[in-house]
């Protein structure tokens, strides 16, 4: 394997990644999953983020099927069950705040607040591989940076105030996972930057901007 590593653009690729990470999905869930080449340091150095990314999107509320939400817990409660630091720093930083409740009456209700950094780190990550996939070289090579714009307020970050359906509407549909995780991508429709969504389990979590640099 000669090329180099999708998300360093230095290290030669010795072995190859799972986008997103597969411990995202069941076992049956991960037909047609996207793989690029990678070193083994960026492959291994996200094992731990990998992990604070799946606990999140299993906590987002999403519009997939009450067996694929069912699966999603267990699949969490199991890496909170083995992973104490994780599981640690994720009630550490945890806070209680004033929620409305059904009956429309304000209740406390325990917030938890994660690694931003961890999950923004995979997130680039994919955003990098789907260039790779599309494009045939890193971002790297077209002197392109990777920026990533949140669309949901459930990972406790401020969402991007983008038209999410007009993009959908008028690009093309990509789908892996057995149709779990979905982006769409057109290259050079904007002179100076590109939007593509993402989708995992049926919840557009953020939009990848591909920004050409001078």
């Amino acid at each position: 394997m000669s090329k180099k590593c999708v998300f360093c653009g230095i290290n030669d690729a010795t072995t190859t990644d799972h986008i997103p990470p597969k411990s995202v999905f069941r076992k049956e869930q991960r037909k047609n999953s996207l793989t690029v080449p990678a070193c083994n340091d960026c492959n291994c150095a996200s094992n731990i983020d990998d992990e604070t990314f799946k606990v999140v999107i299993g906590l987002i509320p999403n519009s997939a099927s009450s067996t694929t939400n069912q699966s999603l817990m267990v699949g969490v409660s199991k890496t909170l069950g083995k992973n104490n630091q994780l599981t640690r720093n994720l009630f550490k930083n945890s806070t209680a705040e004033l929620v409305l409740n059904k009956f429309g009456f304000s209740e406390s209700s325990p917030v938890l607040h994660y690694d931003t950094e961890a999950i923004e780190r995979v997130a680039i990550k994919i955003g990098k591989a789907l260039y790779f996939k599309e494009k045939g070289k890193t971002p790297y090579e077209d002197k392109i940076e990777v920026e990533i714009l949140w669309n949901t307020y459930a990972i406790g970050m401020e969402p991007a105030p983008l038209d999410v359906a007009t993009i959908k509407n008028n690009t093309p549909l990509k789908d892996h996972n057995d149709g779990h995780f979905k982006y769409w991508f057109t290259p050079n429709v904007h002179q100076d930057f590109d939007l593509v969504p993402v989708a995992i389990f049926d919840q557009v979590v953020f939009i990848v901007k591909y920004i050409k640099l001078i």
